[in-house]
């Protein structure tokens, strides 16, 4: 089916270019805009439809550098125009303007069309299953209902200044905003707007939204995966080091102190071998807890990976934060996991501390001495608190 709609856009697009070519220049202007939307909206399906094919191989790549909706958007946009200039143009029958609305209600989008005052002249069924409002209730209306109270202001503004300039500040960019539903729910959206003047030289004004909740929702949980560890929901390691590496230059652009904790799991693979690798990921996740609830919000905390953990404390030198490794030591003594046959696991864990010190530019040389810090606490037999000999 994709082989054929492709096919019949752009055979849609010669159709309308060659028909008004001997029209008036504004009806040409509309045959030129309608002919780029039908393309526009061809070249996806028509470079899907040509993927694998040896001739078309190198330029279905390129294909995958754009953005396939953001065009699909401008080939909408583009045709609907080209209809708007048509319903406006001397001499048009009603057909035409019949022909734009049967367009816009048949959209995946939602597609409303204001005049130089900011007054809603068409609303599509898109529009009203989006917002949760009729065409009825809207048309003659401001569009003050479907935007949250705090852009209202910004947006009668600007429709102020467009009608006085006769210039749009993004004229078919498409840019992202938040918009209102009628139970009074904010939801994202994207926005394509563009304007033209009518023959009586009045400025209307065509914006195509699209609600872009679930996207999103995608991209918030793709930067989950890639911030945090999945077993305990703290920072993992590469968002660790560089938050890390973010506060170690503001410590040295302040001159202020900086201190990082490390710590470790004692006896972690015993705990493993004799309890199992679940119980040994319910005492990992115990002890992120622990920590984390012991923590100040500017503090930062990641799993480094396996039973290993550290922590960032700003504006804390040596004296402030060996007290905290010595309460999160308590803290972890403190705690225990009771299993289903009753028997309950304790565990402890040994820390090292290390100062930041004018030499050290990244994080890495401050794990170190952490580190050697910690080894030192495991050699001097663990659950203790250790710091690093500079420090």
């Amino acid at each position: 089916m994709s082989d054929l709609l492709w096919v019949i856009e752009l055979a849609g697009a010669m159709l309308v270019w060659v028909r008004t070519r001997g029209s008036s220049r504004r009806q040409q202007q509309a045959g030129w805009l309608m002919a780029a939307g039908l393309v526009l909206g061809a070249l996806p399906d028509a470079l899907e439809v040509m993927r694998g094919r040896s001739f078309f191989a190198a330029l279905f790549e390129s294909w995958q550098a754009f953005d396939s909706s953001a065009l699909s958007l401008a080939g909408l946009l583009s045709l609907l125009l080209g209809i708007a200039r048509l319903t406006t143009a001397p001499g048009r029958t009603d057909n035409s303007d019949a022909k734009f609305h049967s367009l816009a209600n048949v959209a995946a989008d939602a597609i409303i069309t204001i005049d130089e005052h900011g007054t809603i002249q068409s609303f599509n069924l898109c529009a009203e299953r989006m917002f949760g409002r009729s065409a009825e209730s809207m048309i003659g209306q401001k569009l003050h209902p479907i935007i949250p109270e705090r852009y209202r202001r910004l947006h009668d503004d600007g429709v102020s200044r467009v009608s006085r300039s006769g210039e749009t500040p993004f004229d078919g960019e498409t840019r992202e905003f938040h918009a209102l539903r009628k139970d009074g729910s904010e939801f994202p959206i994207e926005l394509t707007v563009a304007s033209w003047f009518g023959e009586d030289r009045r400025l209307s004004f065509i914006g195509i939204i699209r609600d872009i909740t679930e996207r999103k929702r995608l991209e918030a949980e793709l930067r989950q995966l890639a911030t945090t560890d999945p077993l305990t929901g703290i920072l993992n390691r590469r968002r660790f080091t560089e938050l890390t590496t973010q506060e170690i230059h503001r410590a040295h652009r302040l001159r202020h102190p900086l201190t990082l904790i490390m710590l470790d799991i004692d006896w972690f693979k015993r705990i493993n071998d004799a309890f199992g690798h679940t119980v040994g990921d319910r005492v990992i996740q115990s002890l992120a807890s622990a920590c984390a609830s012991e923590l100040r919000e500017i503090d930062i905390l990641g799993r480094l990976g396996g039973e290993e953990f550290a922590v960032v404390l700003p504006e804390l030198g040596a004296s402030g934060s060996l007290e905290v490794a010595e309460r999160l030591r308590q803290k972890v003594e403190g705690l225990q996991i009771t299993l289903n046959d009753g028997r309950i696991v304790r565990f402890t864990c040994s820390l090292g501390v290390a100062v930041l010190k004018d030499t050290d530019q990244s994080p890495d040389t401050l794990l170190v001495r952490a580190d050697n810090a910690l080894y030192r606490a495991k050699r001097d037999g663990r659950n203790c608190v250790r710091a690093a000999s500079d420090s």
